[in-house]
C-alpha cells in the first residue's frame, strides 16, 4: 500500500508540475496574440482574449475602468486612427491560477484628423485561468521608460 502511494504521489507531482509548466507558455501565447491583435487593430480578437470582467487603469491618471469601451475603439480605427506598438522587455511570472505580465512598450498614434503622437509606457495585465483559458482580467498601463527585449535589466 504504501509503495501504492509513493508512486501516485510521484505520477501526480509531476503531471501537476507538467500542467503547471505549460502554464508560462500559455500566458506568453495570449499575450502575443494580443499584441498581434493590438496593432492590426482587430478589437474582437484583442476583446476575447479579456475577461467581461476586466478592469484597468490608463497613464492618463483617469480613475478605474470598469468596463472598456471597445466600440469606442473600434469607432476611432473606422474614423481612419490607427497606432502602433512596440514591446519591449517582457516578464510572466504565474502563481497558480493567476499570472502577472510585465512589459515596457513604446508607440505611435495617429489620429483621425491627422495629427500624430508618441507614447512609452509601462504595462502591467493580470490573467487569470477561467474555464481552463488564460484571460486578461486587469491591466495598468503607465508612463515610462523603454527597456527592449534584449535587455538584461
Amino acid at each position: 500500500m504504501k509503495k501504492l502511494l509513493f508512486v501516485g504521489s510521484f505520477v501526480l507531482a509531476f503531471v501537476v508540475g507538467a500542467v503547471h509548466a505549460d502554464d508560462k507558455s500559455d500566458v506568453q501565447a495570449v499575450f502575443d496574440a494580443m499584441i498581434v491583435a493590438n496593432n492590426a487593430q482587430d478589437m474582437d480578437k484583442e476583446q476575447a482574449l479579456y475577461s467581461p470582467e476586466a478592469t484597468g487603469f490608463s497613464d492618463n491618471g483617469a480613475p478605474l475602468e470598469e468596463e472598456f469601451n471597445w466600440d469606442e475603439a473600434r469607432e476611432f480605427i473606422k474614423n481612419g486612427g490607427k497606432w502602433k506598438v512596440e514591446y519591449g522587455k517582457t516578464d510572466i511570472a504565474v502563481h497558480g491560477a493567476t499570472a502577472v505580465v510585465t512589459s515596457y512598450g513604446k508607440g505611435q498614434w495617429w489620429m483621425p484628423d491627422g495629427f500624430t503622437g508618441e507614447n512609452i509606457r509601462r504595462f502591467t495585465y493580470v490573467l487569470a485561468k477561467q474555464e481552463g483559458s488564460w484571460k486578461v482580467v486587469h491591466r495598468h498601463y503607465s508612463r515610462g521608460v523603454f527597456v527592449p527585449a534584449e535587455s538584461e535589466e
